[in-house]
């Protein structure tokens, strides 16, 4: 284990401009179930609580808070775990993008139902297919929307100062969904080193003070735009097919398409299914959605049973 903290230590630290991590005491407390993996980083000490599968992932992420200086702290505490989400993911190993891939689900169902869209081809459409005809057989379904009572205000949420731990459960798991989304956004743009630039010559006037939300939603790009749009852009293919491939999804998607044929079984070709998430409407009626990703059915039942 203590080889494991070096190097992800080592790994933090090439990876973030301005973070050193120093002598760290880790306790890791094994779980069995599939409840919610926690972790918790409080001065020096990272205390976990998770299964063998999402150890790294999670080590990663409250190491990150551990290793952040003084100019990294004046992210609002939002965007601060969506920091250390976005580093997670990058270094955390194979099982790194359930948690950025739950945190989109979850700001998805803030705008509304979420269409997950099935398309495919049957093998009695390869010949017009050959011709060049595009024959759209599709089903889909519904996810259902999780819109807070007082409306989504992506301001609000990243703009939250006291510690994101003491907030109630379901404005927490808003919060960091939408510091995940920003801050991954602003890294893909302008890199680590362009996000501590901001947090040095921001509007901050002390050290104390945070990185004002208007440069952040600039930074990310998101400014001006509806958050359908955002998330359009934000749901990666790999991220989509995690969230795909989570059991429940996984299952529904496969059950959906046994629906469409119940007399024949499945009439796929090879099995191939494209599937994207559609979003709710927008205020002016547009409707965006994400780029498709081609998954194979046989491997959604392997995922479904798990």
């Amino acid at each position: 284990m203590s080889s494991l903290l070096d190097d992800t230590v080592a790994r933090i630290e090439t990876l973030l401009p301005g973070a050193t991590c120093p002598f760290v005491e880790l306790t890791i407390d094994p779980k069995s179930d599939e409840s919610e993996q926690t972790g918790r980083a409080d001065g020096n000490e990272v205390w976990l609580h998770v299964r063998d599968d999402r150890l790294h992932p999670t080590l990663v992420h409250e190491l990150t808070h551990v290793a952040l200086g003084p100019l990294w702290r004046r992210l609002p505490a939002a965007a601060e775990e969506g920091l250390c989400d976005v580093v997670a993911e990058r270094l955390g190993g194979d099982a790194a993008l359930a948690t950025p891939a739950r945190r989109l689900v979850v700001l998805s169902r803030m705008t509304g139902p979420v269409r997950v869209q099935v398309e495919w081809t049957a093998p009695e459409d390869l010949e017009a297919v050959a011709a060049g005809l595009h024959i759209g057989r599709q089903v889909s379904f519904t996810v259902s929307s999780d819109v807070p009572p007082d409306g989504v205000d992506l301001a609000d949420l990243l703009s939250v100062s006291k510690r994101t731990v003491h907030l109630p459960s379901p404005q927490r798991g808003f919060a960091y969904a939408a510091g995940y989304a920003v801050v991954g956004a602003i890294v893909d743009r302008i890199g680590f080193a362009g996000l501590l630039s901001l947090c040095r010559s921001g509007r901050a006037e002390t050290p104390e003070d945070h990185v004002g939300v208007a440069e952040l939603l600039d930074a990310a790009g998101w400014q001006g735009r509806t958050l359908q749009d955002c998330l359009a852009s934000a749901w990666t293919p790999a991220l989509l097919r995690e969230a795909l491939s989570e059991p429940t999804m996984a299952h529904t998607i496969v059950r959906a398409v046994d629906a469409a044929f119940p007399d024949s079984g499945r009439r796929v070709v090879d099995g191939e299914v494209t599937v994207s998430f559609v979003f709710a409407a927008d205020s002016e009626g547009r409707e965006y959605r994400t780029t498709g990703v081609v998954l194979n059915l046989g491997g959604l039942s392997g995922s479904a049973s798990r």
